[in-house]
């Protein structure tokens, strides 16, 4: 390979730049009308389907929203409303309202593994300390 290898200056990227888009002036046409120059359809023709299709969408749209006002009002009224409280008598206790049935007694640690797996440690500790001499 050669030794004295001079660097070669680096190439600044080509980034590729979109030519702009025309302004509306370029879709005017030469006399000054303003319609479609680029398919030279004419002006009442196409200002009439823009009018079309923007009140077609809008229309789609205030179904579309009332539509939502519907489902958010039936949601409103399917959910759980709680009961009148009744004077005189005591609330319903909350083992009543989970209405769980039989179900066997589990330790305290049963459903929580970052509990039973610290007691783990704890005891291994102790099982080594008898073990092992501590320096």
């Amino acid at each position: 390979a050669d030794q004295d290898v001079e660097a070669r200056p680096r190439r600044a990227r080509e980034r590729v730049r979109e030519e702009p888009l025309p302004g509306p002036e370029a879709d005017r046409r030469p006399d000054g009308a303003a319609g479609d120059a680029i398919f030279g359809g004419d002006d009442d023709e196409a200002g009439g389907m823009i009018q079309q299709a923007k009140a077609a969408a809008k229309s789609k749209k205030d179904q579309k929203t009332a539509k939502e006002a519907a489902r958010e009002q039936a949601k409103l009224l399917r959910q759980n409303r709680p009961e009148a409280e009744v004077e005189h008598r005591r609330k319903t206790s909350k083992r009543i309202l989970q209405n769980r049935g039989l179900v066997r007694a589990r330790k305290e640690s049963a459903g929580n593994s970052r509990v039973t797996n610290r007691k783990k440690y704890e005891t291994k500790i102790k099982k080594r300390k008898g073990a092992v001499l501590e320096m």
